[in-house]
């Protein structure tokens, strides 16, 4: 069942959960098959994310946040959902910085400092705030 999850087929595992295991199967057998859904589903939501369907890894997790019951398991889907936030907020940062640069080496330096003052303050990547902020001293000065 688990392993029919992770080849991609959700709804075939929760069928299967459905039509036999809660059936014939003890509490702890549902409650790990369930679990290993959920690990599943949430591994798709990773590749989902790292493939730049962004709005689709967003809803699949809060589908997931909200079918998610058992409290341990739901506290585990809220950190992961924080975690991919995050992630997208960082990704956002990365490709306005690199819309910046851009934007300085055509010249147009107006543009690049406005793309970059807010990376500067935002980001709460150390690497990339000072980065961000050493394009943007440059910048200033060449402008």
């Amino acid at each position: 069942m688990v392993l029919t999850a992770r080849s991609g087929n959700v709804a075939g595992a929760r069928s299967l959960l459905d039509r036999a295991l809660r059936r014939r199967g003890t509490a702890a057998e549902v409650t790990q098959a369930e679990e290993g859904i959920l690990y599943a589903e949430l591994e798709h939501v990773r590749r989902l994310a790292n493939a730049g369907e962004l709005d689709e890894a967003r809803a699949s997790m809060e589908r997931l946040l909200a079918e998610t019951r058992d409290p341990g398991l739901k506290q585990h889907v809220e950190r992961e959902r924080g975690r991919l936030t995050r992630w997208v907020e960082q990704r956002s940062l990365v490709e306005r910085f690199n819309e910046a640069t851009e934007a300085a080496n055509a010249g147009e330096l107006a543009r690049a400092i406005e793309l970059l003052e807010p990376i500067a303050t935002q980001t709460e990547d150390p690497e990339l705030k000072q980065v961000a902020t050493e394009r943007l001293v440059a910048t200033q000065s060449a402008a």
